[in-house]
């Protein structure tokens, strides 16, 4: 079933610490409805060796790959909705002499999927139960585990919450929807709207992605439709989608060329703030307004214990200093136990990263961040048992308190 937690499942298991150092090497691939053994072969060969590659040629793809089976490896296809036996045979084939501590996580809709890929053990999804489907979308709506600052709107919250099923993609759509207004009123529109009387099995959509699409404002309604024409999963950049909102004439509000793409990038970062920080974790790039950070809320979220907060690899038009005030204002509770920051632009880090409070910390991982100059203090930290730092080029000293802190950890040797 469409948006039960499949995919938000494996990356819990794919991104948890304790998976991490089990596997010398990991790849993520989504599949989705082509596949493609050479485009998969040459995702994963990217993927474990975190390098480009423009080699299209299958044997040779596999050759590489072979040299590497000697290494512990975590592979998961993401979103497989057809496989043929023999292109199977094929994509697996580099692997068959992988160590027996090596997996393959497979996500798929389709029972026939794991049948033909020889599964060891199937895991089949349920629904969430309407408490925990409610506690979904109060952490979405409200930034909260449940409706006590709120009380009166907890009725037509659990009445909501009852049509979306037990899915949880639509508790956090409907969620991310109602925390616009958070108003009786607009509330109860929600739950009254016609476009809950429509078979998703007709439009082959969940009802509460029809109406969060329904309630976008007109421009960013052709905005955001006009991605439908893109390839599925396809990865694009903001400038990329703008020139081509452009060129269908969707900028035309604008007088100059100047004023076409700040408009531009004000749509694209207005679709984008409606799916981000609610779990505030990727294309932080895009948060222009500091303050919105403080949306997020993630210093009340109590059960949030592993966070990832990844900015782009494209350090094109970036501005550290809002960077900066926006690593600041995403303080977390203090019952996290994983942080991992990825290709962070700003100057310094956070004050609270470090910060003796969080002693529930057990791992750190700092990886892209190219304008830090110097790194935290772990000193204050006693349960740190993993501290992973990568890409700081910029570091011009380190205290003897950090040094002190890594030899307790027994790490004797490490670099930049």
């Amino acid at each position: 079933m469409g948006g039960i937690g499949k995919t938000t499942l494996a990356q819990l298991v794919y991104n948890d610490a304790t998976v991490h150092d089990h596997f010398d090497l990991k790849a993520w691939v989504c599949v989705s409805d082509d596949f493609d053994v050479t485009r998969i072969t040459k995702a994963i060969f990217q993927a474990v060796t975190s390098k480009a590659c423009n080699d299209n040629d299958l044997n040779s793809l596999q050759e590489k790959l072979k040299e590497l089976s000697g290494k512990n490896f975590l592979i998961v296809l993401d979103d497989v909705w057809d496989v043929k036996y023999h292109d199977w045979t094929i994509l697996q084939s580099p692997f068959l002499t992988r160590t027996p501590a090596s997996k393959i996580i497979v996500t798929t809709r389709i029972s026939a999927v794991y049948s033909t890929m020889g599964a060891s053990f199937a895991h089949c999804l349920e629904v969430l139960s309407e408490d925990d489907c409610l506690s979904v979308f109060a952490q979405h709506a409200l930034g909260a585990k449940d409706f006590e600052g709120h009380p009166n709107l907890k009725e037509v919250a659990e009445k909501i919450v009852r049509k979306c099923n037990g899915l949880p993609l639509a508790a956090k759509t409907l969620g991310g929807l109602a925390r616009t207004d958070i108003d009786l009123d607009a509330w109860e529109k929600i739950l009254e709207s016609e476009i809950w009387k429509l078979s998703d099995h007709r439009f082959d959509i969940i009802p509460a992605l029809q109406l969060s699409y329904h309630h976008l404002p007109p421009h960013l309604k052709r905005c955001f439709a006009y991605c439908s024409i893109l390839p599925k999963d396809y990865e694009f950049q903001e400038r990329e989608i703008i020139l081509l909102w452009r060129a269908e004439g969707f900028l035309q509000e604008a007088r100059d060329k100047h004023s076409i793409e700040d408009l531009g990038h004000k749509y694209f970062r207005d679709l984008v703030s409606r799916s981000l920080l609610q779990i505030s974790t990727k294309g932080l790039e895009n948060v222009v307004e500091p303050q919105d950070a403080l949306k997020a809320k993630l210093h009340d979220k109590l059960g949030l214990d592993q966070l990832e907060l990844m900015w782009s690899d494209d350090l094109e038009n970036r501005n550290r200093e809002i960077e900066t005030k926006v690593l600041d204002l995403l303080h977390p509770s203090k019952m996290l136990k994983e942080l991992v920051l990825k290709f962070y632009y700003g100057v310094r880090l956070a004050v609270w990263i470090g910060d003796s409070s969080f002693n529930k910390l057990l791992s750190i991982c700092l990886e892209c961040c190219p304008n830090c100059t110097s790194l935290p203090s772990i000193g204050q930290l006693p349960l740190l048992k993993k501290l992973c730092i990568k890409g700081l080029d910029n570091v011009t000293s380190v205290g003897v308190e950090f040094l002190e802190r890594m030899r307790q950890m027994h790490i004797l040797h490490w670099r930049l």
